[in-house]
């Protein structure tokens, strides 16, 4: 099973309200998107696979925790649960254009560019 993404357009016209909302899951084969961006991201530093002993000695090999993986996109230092990857940065959305994420903001986008009020 995968992720299944919601997105919400709020638009405030003359004390009006709207609200669109759209949404995109995955199917079929998931995790492609932060499979192949997880090597770019630990070859260029900007994740790292932090180091536990727990995992040397139980499974003779270093392995653990990855940082830098979830971030807020509000509050880079906040430390708490966070339920967005670094994988789910708008920035890779032309690298995988078909990636429900990266549908969802595009559509939002579309709708945003040519949603239009009258009086």
């Amino acid at each position: 099973m995968g992720y299944m993404y919601t997105g919400i357009l709020i638009v405030e016209f003359k004390g009006f309200w709207c609200q669109i909302t759209a949404v995109s899951e995955e199917r079929g084969t998931t995790g492609i998107r932060e499979a192949l961006l997880t090597a770019k991201l630990i070859e260029s530093g900007q994740i790292k696979i932090r180091k536990h002993p727990f995992y040397v000695r139980i499974f003779k090999h270093e392995s653990g925790y990855v940082e830098g993986w979830f971030q807020d996109p509000y509050d880079s230092n906040y430390r708490g649960i966070v339920l967005r990857s670094i994988a789910d940065s708008e920035a890779y959305d032309a690298q995988f254009p078909d990636h429900p994420l990266s549908r969802l903001r595009s559509t939002l986008k579309i709708v945003r560019e040519s949603l239009r009020f009258t009086q």
